[in-house]
């Protein structure tokens, strides 16, 4: 089984390329997704709040602005939360990957290689936007006018310059480049 990773800066579009995989019938692990179930396990949740207080959890469920708004702004919390987290998502992620039967899976995560994560993938889609349809990509999803949180977040992504470098493949999703034709070209030569 190859385990292919799928990363990208914030709203570069990996949601949009993994929908057009599990479209075609291939497993799909959202990390981003199911790092947020992380914070429901007694050990996390008691971890979590010794790092960030009480406030992290409100009438006992994660209040993810809340911890976004903490994290995102000291890089050191951030990492010190990650080392709560994934862990567990690790070892969640290979529990699903043994239930697979596939051939090829794959793995989004906005934090691959920051993570460590690019280490346990065959190889590796960089999704690639430029900045500015990021930015109104995000804004249409948030529902927002202020990027500040856009920026704060993309401040704990490395830059597509080095993601490039890790990358073993990068789909263009501009709005112009025809995303699914590429993916189609990446499965012909991952099959």
């Amino acid at each position: 089984m190859k385990v292919i990773g799928i990363t990208g800066g914030i709203a570069s579009g990996k949601t949009f390329v993994s929908n057009i995989l599990q479209q075609k019938g291939f497993p799909v692990f959202f990390f981003d997704k199911e790092a947020k179930q992380m914070y429901f396990l007694p050990e996390v949740r008691n971890k979590v709040i010794k790092l960030l207080g009480e406030s992290a959890y409100k009438d006992n469920l994660p209040d993810f602005k809340f911890i976004a708004s903490k994290v995102f702004k000291d890089k050191q919390l951030l990492q010190e939360l990650n080392n709560i987290i994934y862990p567990e998502l690790r070892k969640h992620f290979y529990a699903w990957k043994e239930k697979q039967t596939s051939d090829l899976v794959f793995a989004e995560a906005a934090l691959f290689v920051e993570s460590g994560f690019h280490k346990d993938v065959d190889k590796l889609i960089y999704v690639y936007a430029p900045l500015l349809i990021r930015i109104e990509r995000w804004k249409k999803r948030e529902k927002t006018n202020n990027i500040d949180e856009f920026f704060a977040r993309l401040k704990s992504q490395l830059p597509a310059i080095k993601l490039f470098h890790y990358s073993d493949f990068i789909i263009f999703n501009d709005n112009f480049c025809d995303t699914e034709k590429q993916l189609n070209k990446i499965l012909n030569k991952l099959i």
